[in-house]
């Protein structure tokens, strides 16, 4: 439309964008999911160790009880991140909290995962109880590595 002349015009606002699924932006959407589904697969993993570890949990070694830690890192990790675009999608709301929460989770996992790679690197050593020799040194960095 033509407003004709008009001088000292000004306009001010906010502009929302809501696609059909939500607020979240179309790359993100997806991740919604990924993350509810995630942190049910991680729960029902922790549980069935919880249930199946339970009878020999005085026998385990250190490396299969991390085992359920880094599971239910992993899970909380997932419930922080599903929360996070959750909220997002719905209200439009970034909350950098659950963000952050995740963000701490993913890191705890990772350096979960790595103790849990040292501590199964001992099973390198030979039956006397001797530090490894120097040709199991490939094998204790593609632990580590993996």
């Amino acid at each position: 439309a033509n407003c004709g002349n008009l001088t000292g015009f000004k306009v001010s606002g906010t502009v929302s964008v809501r696609n059909p699924h939500g607020f979240l932006p179309g790359v993100d959407y997806s991740k919604k999911d990924m993350y509810g589904l995630f942190f049910l697969v991680y729960l029902t993993i922790s549980l069935v160790w919880i249930r199946c570890s339970h009878r020999w949990m005085g026998r385990l070694f250190m490396v299969q009880r991390s085992m359920l830690w880094v599971c239910l890192t992993a899970a909380s990790e997932s419930a922080a991140m599903w929360l996070f675009y959750v909220l997002w999608n719905s209200s439009n709301a970034v909350h950098q909290v659950l963000f952050f929460a995740g963000s701490l989770f993913s890191l705890w996992k990772v350096l979960l995962l790595f103790r849990e790679a040292l501590l199964a690197s001992e099973v390198f050593r030979d039956d006397a109880g001797s530090a490894p020799s120097a040709c199991n040194a490939p094998e204790h960095l593609a632990v580590v590595a993996y």
